[in-house]
């Protein structure tokens, strides 16, 4: 039983994936359109992911403008509490920005006798930064795991130690590359393990900072440093590398919106958790909060909070899941 629940789980998260290679940054004009009740009341919580809580705390204001009687509240407790938090009901909604494990699904279903179902509502770059007095034009993933990774599971012979070692000239050469990353806690450093590392170990060099600001200041504060961040946190003073899926393939700047040979390789699904038994319906305030969130005034909010929009199929799709199938 637990296999077919791992596969509708995954195939709730991922059904659209093919869309997300072509997704593009304008909105899908197909994408629902929202209407609000009457009159809502009620408490909406989201615990997890500090980069998810971004865009919520958009449409947390976008949402209290229609419904000022709902209580909408957003903890930040990183994303390895966003199921834990649900299946227990400190949650209504667990935000996830990186897979859901194979044992946070099995423990979530051996206490529920039912699988959690996992959103898709919006999509994040995540960027490869170095010091904007870097010079190194771009990457293979092959040879971004081997820079972080000892196992090198995408089957990069060398190892690269030195500046050099990735043909970057001058002093620079010389000069130890200074590993910077999160915590095994946060979602982006569990999603780049899981995707770009496929799965491999990171060097225990790899120096972890606090939070995505602090890492980014401290890549634009020394040359020899390199590391991962969402796209919104490109600051003055560093640069995000241009990605290629393998070396004689384009590489794409993290802003390009692709062409006919692929796009930017390097994006993540951003997740909500519900918990929803079979044939039960979700509270109202909830089910709104979800129909607003892929409504097409939703999806603007994403942009606006600087991410990445999903487009009508995938929108409709995460609606039907939990027995949304059409707007008010």
């Amino acid at each position: 039983m637990l296999k077919s629940v791992m596969r509708m789980v995954v195939a709730l998260a991922l059904v659209a994936s093919s869309t997300f290679a072509m997704a593009e940054e304008y909105l899908d004009p197909q994408l629902p359109v929202y209407r609000p009740v009457d009159k809502l009341e009620g408490k909406i919580s989201l615990i997890g992911s500090d980069t998810m809580s971004q865009v919520v705390a958009v449409w947390k204001d976008s949402f209290k403008k229609f419904y000022p009687n709902v209580e909408v509240t957003i903890s930040v407790k990183g994303a390895t509490n966003a199921i834990p938090s649900v299946m227990k009901g400190e949650a209504t909604i667990g935000m996830l920005s990186r897979e859901a494990t194979h044992e946070e699904i099995e423990v979530f279903t051996a206490e529920k006798k039912y699988a959690p179902k996992l959103l898709v509502p919006s999509l994040e770059r995540i960027g490869v930064y170095v010091s904007e007095c870097n010079p190194i034009e771009s990457l293979t993933l092959a040879q971004v795991d081997a820079i972080f990774s000892t196992t090198r599971k995408r089957g990069e012979a060398k190892e690269y130690k030195t500046w050099g070692d990735l043909s970057v000239p001058g002093q620079l050469a010389k000069e130890k590359i200074t590993l910077r990353g999160r915590s095994a806690t946060t979602g982006s450093q569990g999603f780049f393990q899981a995707v770009v590392l496929q799965g491999g170990e990171f060097h225990k060099e790899m120096i972890p900072a606090k939070d995505n600001l602090t890492l980014v200041k401290e890549i634009a504060a020394d040359p020899t440093a390199i590391g991962f961040s969402g796209e919104i946190y490109q600051i003055p003073g560093i640069r995000a590398v241009p990605i290629a899926v393998k070396a004689d393939e384009p590489a794409y700047a993290i802003d390009s919106l692709g062409d006919e040979h692929g796009t930017y390789p390097i994006i993540r699904p951003l997740q909500f958790v519900i918990d929803q038994a079979p044939d039960k319906e979700l509270p109202e305030a909830e089910r709104e909060f979800l129909k607003y969130v892929f409504s097409k005034s939703g999806q603007e909010d994403v942009v606006k909070a600087g991410f990445h929009p999903i487009s009508s199929a995938p929108a409709r799709t995460a609606l039907g899941a939990v027995g949304l199938n059409t707007l008010n």
